[in-house]
């Protein structure tokens, strides 16, 4: 398929690409910091041009993450949706609140600190994404490099920075976007200061374990701990540390460090907003004992959707499955299998038998599913190099293979039709989220000063939230009954609704209200199709 890129993405794209190259070939010629330097700077790049394709924010979650977010750049501790809340809410509602806790806070910290130096739109918004996607490399690379050997772990690192899937998590373009990087960022830095404090013995690295551990719970909850739960295992499989208090006290200390990072938070939300906190944490404890919201699946759901993280090969899950044993023969040590391959058996066992189901719960483990394709391709290599004695065949073929890999890892056509709207006939969708930024400019343009309230805003799903990100207007997505109306004007509040020609008389008739018309033939068809769910 022929893709269109802009000049910009053009840039990135070739810029990331060839830096890349380069690293992989200063690796395979023994300069192992620039490699490792340019390997991350290529990764920043790919992922700028990812994130930085589209000029919209993604349908559901990224919409909601970035108006809150943009809220916390004046108000850090009080997460809010709708921060002038003029109407009566449900509190419970999180797409239609006020105070809003759906989710623990770091994630939203980061981007509303990026938005408060780069200013409030997609660069600052996804910026803190593309620098933790960025900074997974490294500790891929070094947990390859102290439980199998360099190149497995450079080659892991290179495989993870060009999959098609990271990226366009980090694009928003993947439920639940920003907040699934930066939980994999944390999540597995504690696994790599684990892997670190393990190979070295030096206690720095139980404070980081604790610290990072921390951080993970305040993105996402409890699974933040994992690390907690692998330490132990790792401990109990030891002959050596299991009978030693130490090893015991260390994690005990470790996990202490945690709790300092992650309870004053929880500790606050429930004395400052009981309702919501109470509410949320009963709904996320019911995540493993009811279906959500509609994310629902069976016990083989992650297995069968594999493909979407990993590619649509037919060969893939046979060459998972052997790359798989390929790791488990090679890892250098019982405690360092137990952990690595424990986390994927209990990250994929719990999500399996939990009721909810959502396709980036299992993307924590795809850096040790891209160590384990390393390792086959390392194995592989290592044979030919038994074969051929001569360095710059071993050196060329290496590169390439690991070169090819990475190009099909990174599928520039799927990324092309589902992270860019510059192909309408394929993705629809996206041709509809162009028209919305069209209408949200034209939001701008006529409400040119603060303060009003806007309704009908409903063209995309939440159209809403994008409305309140870009504009400072508080947005619903419904038409006002008279009641309603009544109570703004005792407000003294300014009225605007957009109209797409669906407006009943008593608001047609109301001179005080300000109507945005949309009378466009395309915008109104596509409108009708979404309203009937095509």
């Amino acid at each position: 398929m022929f893709v269109e890129f802009s000049e910009k993405e053009w840039w990135f794209l070739l810029s990331g690409a060839t830096v890349i190259v380069a690293a992989v070939v200063f690796f395979h010629f023994d300069k192992r910091k620039i490699a490792l330097f340019l390997l991350v700077a290529g990764t920043f790049l790919l992922g700028c041009f990812v994130a930085w394709m589209n000029d919209f924010l993604s349908t559901w979650d990224e919409q909601f993450h970035a108006v809150v977010a943009k809220n916390m750049i004046q108000h850090p501790f009080q997460p809010m949706l709708f921060k002038d809340p003029v109407l009566p809410y449900d509190y419970k509602y999180w797409i239609a609140n006020h105070t809003w806790l759906h989710k623990q806070p770091l994630f939203l910290w980061q981007m509303a600190a990026s938005m408060s130096v780069f200013g409030i739109n997609i660069y600052g918004l996804r910026l803190p994404s593309i620098l933790m996607h960025a900074l997974v490399v490294l500790l891929i690379y070094r947990i390859g490099k102290i439980s199998l050997n360099e190149r497995t772990g450079f080659y892991g690192a290179l495989f993870f920075a060009v999959a098609h899937y990271p990226l366009e998590v980090v694009a928003g373009i993947h439920a639940t976007d920003h907040n699934d990087v930066a939980f994999l960022f944390y999540l597995f830095a504690s696994i790599w200061a684990w892997f670190e404090y393990w190979h070295s013995g030096k206690r720095k690295w139980i404070i980081l374990i604790g610290l990072f551990a921390g951080c993970a719970f305040l993105v996402k909850w409890t699974t933040g701990l994992l690390v907690f739960g692998l330490w132990g295992i790792a401990i109990l499989f030891n002959a050596e540390k299991r009978k030693k208090i130490s090893s015991y006290v260390s994690l005990a200390v470790s996990f202490l460090i945690a709790l300092a990072m992650l309870l004053p938070w929880q500790i606050y939300i429930f004395h400052a907003f009981p309702n919501e906190a109470r509410h949320e944490w009963m709904m996320n404890s019911k995540h493993l004992t009811a279906c959500i919201e509609g994310h629902c699946g069976g016990f083989w759901f992650y297995f069968q959707n594999i493909s979407v993280q990993y590619g649509t090969a037919e060969l893939l899950p046979f060459i998972l499955l052997l790359s798989f044993f390929i790791i488990l023969f090679n890892i250098r040590t019982l405690d360092y299998k137990m952990v690595l391959f424990g986390m994927i058996f209990i990250v994929y066992l719990v999500f399996s038998l939990a009721k909810t189901k959502m396709i980036s719960y299992t993307a924590i483990v795809m850096p040790i599913a891209f160590l384990s394709l390393a390792a086959l391709i390392d194995a592989l290599l290592a044979s030919f190099d038994r074969f051929v004695k001569i360095r710059t065949y071993q050196i060329l073929v290496s590169s390439l293979i690991g070169i090819i890999v990475a190009y099909f890892l990174f599928d520039i056509n799927g990324i092309y039709k589902r992270v860019s709207y510059g192909k309408y006939q394929e993705n629809w969708t996206f041709y509809a989220k162009t028209v919305e930024k069209k209408i949200i400019d034209q939001v701008k343009e006529t409400l040119n000063t603060s303060g009003y309230v806007l309704f009908n805003a409903n063209y995309m799903y939440n159209t809403y939230a994008g409305i309140m990100f870009y504009t400072d207007h508080v947005a619903y997505w419904f038409i006002p009954d008279p009641e309603q109306i009544s109570s703004l004007n005792q407000q003294g509040r300014r009225i605007a609704i957009i109209d797409f020609g669906d407006l009943p008389d008593y608001i047609l008739n109301d001179p005080e209200i300000i109507k945005i018309p949309v009378d466009d033939e395309e915008t109104l068809y596509r409108r009708s199709r979404l309203a009937q769910g095509r």
